[in-house]
This record gives structure tokens, C-alpha cells and sequence, in this order.
């Protein structure tokens, strides 16, 4: 019999009531509906996966119990990946992206799932797309759903990559919060734009304007401080207040008639 093919991506769930692995299975049926095959495996099944060698993209969903704790099916692959004897880049080749099932009723939300997330960054994995947090206390279905529709074009692309490039794939930047990213064309362009302003501010033939704005960058940039000794406050020095000339009157004299009447 022919080999099968293997699956474009692997999915490993962490589940303690079933709701973790329930999402992972609606993903692998999704997957298929996207022209995508994958894998399904949960983390206690140590047997059917090997993160240690896995070379394609990995989707983790995982569950939160307890006090912030991993699920049971979880808790052997958290003790795995966090043996301090572990090299620090020994994830270097894996690309995964990662979905959190928690609850803000309790304390520590989705801390299995973040628990997993920060260590496997340690290890020198690499984001191909962005973690998940998704809330049971206000309905998972928020979160999960658009997660789960933008995890489609993010596997395309990685895929993509992948398979056009033996070189290794840029990691995933969150621009969430800062939204600073910028793509290695664009840092390209920009190193050009500069090289050209440089071009053309060192050009004698440039015209006049930037002649002058040359001039002027020139000078403020040789200009010479006046103050150079630090002076005390003002409220510490003493003031020199002076004197005002005497006050005087300008008096004017008007001579007047007087009239005397005799009886």
C-alpha cells in the first residue's frame, strides 16, 4: 500500500473537561474545508507526536485548572519542556501558534495555557501566529472563533514559506500593542530612501534650498555655547535693585488780581 501523505500541520490538545479537545477537533474539521490536512493528537499521548523533530506547524489548545494549572493531559509535556536541562534553542525549529481556554471568575486566567506558551519561547520556539485567550465567563465562542478564521491565511503563509524557501521562517510579531513591525522590505526601502537624502545633501551641485538647509544644519551644528559656567538660581543670588532719584514737587507760580472794593 502506498504511504499516505503526511498532514500539513499537527494539532496537540491539553483538555481537563473535554472543551480543549472539542476546539481541536472542530479545527482539524475546519482544516479540511480549507484544503489543509492535520493531525490531532492530545499532549498525554506522548507515543503519536515528537515536538523534539517536528518540521511542520503545531497548534496547541490548551485548558486551564485548579489554581492557574496545565490539564492533567497536559501536566507530563509541562514537566517535559521544563527540564532545566534542557538547551535553550532546542525548539529553535518549531513554529506553532497557541490557543488559551481560561476563566477571569478565578484567579491566574489561562495560566495552562501561558505556562506552555513562555516556556516553549525559551526554548527558542518561534510564534507563526498570534496566542489566543479565550474566556469562558463571558462565552469562549468571542475569542475562538475569529481566532480560529485568521489562523487560516497565517498557516497559508507559513506553509507557503516553508515549501518556497529552505531558509527559516520569520517568527510572527505581535503588533498588538505597539503595531512597530516592519518587514525586511520595508527596512530595505528605508535604507535606501536614507542612502539617497545622504546623496544628495553631500552633492555640491544640489540647488539652493538644500544648500541652505545644508548651511543651516552646518552651523547649528558647529555653534559654540555662550553659557559656559553654571549659574546659581535666582532665588540664591542677589539682586541689585537701583536706587531711584528723590522725589520732587514742580510747583508753579500764578500770579492773580486781586480786586478790593471800598463802600
Amino acid at each position: 500500500m502506498p504511504c499516505e501523505p503526511a498532514a500539513d500541520f499537527l494539532i496537540l490538545y491539553g483538555s481537563q473537561r473535554g472543551q480543549a479537545q472539542s476546539i481541536a477537533e472542530e479545527i482539524c474539521q475546519q482544516a479540511a474545508e480549507h484544503g489543509f490536512t492535520a493531525d490531532t493528537s492530545c499532549l498525554s499521548k506522548v507515543e503519536e507526536y515528537n515536538v523534539d523533530r517536528e518540521t511542520r506547524p503545531v497548534v496547541f489548545v490548551v485548558s486551564t485548572t485548579g489554581d492557574g494549572d496545565p490539564p492533567d493531559t497536559a501536566q507530563k509535556f509541562v514537566r517535559r519542556i521544563k527540564n532545566k536541562s534542557l538547551p535553550c534553542n532546542c525548539m529553535s525549529h518549531l513554529y506553532y501558534a497557541l490557543l488559551a481556554l481560561g476563566d477571569t471568575n478565578y484567579a491566574n486566567f489561562c495560566n495552562g495555557g501561558k505556562t506552555i506558551d513562555t516556556r516553549l519561547q525559551q526554548l527558542g520556539a518561534k510564534h507563526f501566529y498570534a496566542t489566543g485567550h479565550a474566556d469562558d465567563g463571558t462565552g469562549l465562542e468571542v475569542v475562538v472563533e475569529p481566532w480560529v478564521d485568521g489562523l487560516w491565511e497565517a498557516l497559508q503563509n507559513t506553509l507557503s514559506n516553508m515549501s518556497s524557501s529552505n531558509e527559516p521562517l520569520a517568527a510572527y510579531t505581535d503588533c498588538t500593542q505597539n503595531g512597530n513591525y516592519k518587514s525586511g522590505t520595508d527596512q530595505e526601502q528605508n535604507l535606501e530612501v536614507d542612502l539617497q537624502l545622504l546623496k544628495l545633501t553631500d552633492s555640491p551641485q544640489g540647488n539652493v534650498h538644500l544648500s541652505d538647509c545644508s548651511k543651516v544644519e552646518t552651523c547649528s551644528a558647529t555653534s559654540v555655547p555662550s553659557l559656559k559656567d553654571s549659574m546659581p538660581p535666582l532665588s540664591e543670588c542677589s539682586l541689585s535693585v537701583p536706587t531711584l532719584p528723590p522725589s520732587y514737587l514742580d510747583v508753579h507760580l500764578v500770579q492773580t488780581t486781586v480786586e478790593v472794593r471800598t463802600s
